[in-house]
Order: structure tokens, then C-alpha cells, then sequence
């Protein structure tokens, strides 16, 4: 893993927000298919937390976020920019390998080292979609 630097990317946002759904119901059974996720630039595309049966439902604000993906030593690179409700843009960089059939083991080192996560995924060769258990959130992003 590279030392964290300040600013953790120079990859910046495209103005493209998305609706944070909300949806009343418990998290579907997650299929992570995995695959061979491609480098390149991926912009968010939706972005749905489950709430559980008796949770909130509806739009709750907006989201916009890109990644960047690049390879390396044994895994990936992510580099990321996001923004909730327009505020100011969040910056990180991550670590990322496959743990599993299906799972990738995501390690932030900017702009703090936070702990290793295990995180779902499905690639299709355009779309990737995460899953992220303990948030319930679903979030797909697709090549740009």
C-alpha cells in the first residue's frame, strides 16, 4: 500500500447526483457473482439503503461519486470522490483484493488506514455493483 498523501485523488465530479432510495424492507439476499472488475472510471449510477420492514422509505437526499480503478501488485487500486447533498466533495484511496469468490477485502489507507472490509460485488464487464452488509446500502456505478 502506497503512504497516504494529503489529498488522496485528483479525481473529481461530474455533477451526475443520484437519488439515496430508501426502502422499507430487509436487505435481499446479496448476489455477489464477482468477475474480473476492468481499471477505468465508474460514476454511481443509484445508491439504495435497506431500512428494514418498519424503516423509512423514500429519497433521502442525493449522492454523486465516481472511482477510479487501477491495477496493482495484487488487486486493485480505488480511488474515490463523493458528495451527499452537495456538500463538500470526500476524497479517499483504498486497497482492494479479492477475499473470496465474490467478496473483496477493501482496505482504506487515505486519508486515515481504517480496517480491512469485506464488501460483495458483482462485474458484469460494465456495471459494479457493491454491497455493504453492516450500512445495508446497495450502491451500482458503471464504466465511463
Amino acid at each position: 500500500m502506497p503512504p497516504p498523501t494529503g489529498n488522496c485523488t485528483d479525481l473529481d465530479l461530474v455533477n451526475e447526483p443520484v437519488p439515496i432510495e430508501q426502502v422499507a424492507e430487509d436487505t435481499p439476499p446479496v448476489d455477489a457473482t464477482g468477475g474480473s472488475i476492468s481499471t477505468g472510471i465508474y460514476q454511481l449510477t443509484s445508491f439504495t439503503i435497506y431500512t428494514g420492514p418498519n424503516g423509512a422509505s423514500g429519497e433521502a437526499g442525493t449522492v454523486d461519486a465516481r472511482i477510479r480503478v487501477t491495477s496493482a501488485k495484487d488487486g486493485w487500486n480505488v480511488e474515490s470522490v463523493a458528495s451527499t447533498n452537495q456538500e463538500a466533495p470526500q476524497k479517499s484511496e483504498s486497497a482492494a483484493v479479492i477475499s473470496a469468490p465474490g467478496a473483496l477485502a477493501v482496505t482504506t489507507y487515505c486519508p486515515t488506514l481504517s480496517p480491512s472490509e469485506n464488501v460483495p460485488y458483482s462485474f458484469d464487464g460494465v456495471t459494479l455493483t457493491l454491497f455493504v452488509s453492516d450500512t445495508e446500502e446497495q450502491f451500482t456505478l458503471v464504466t465511463k
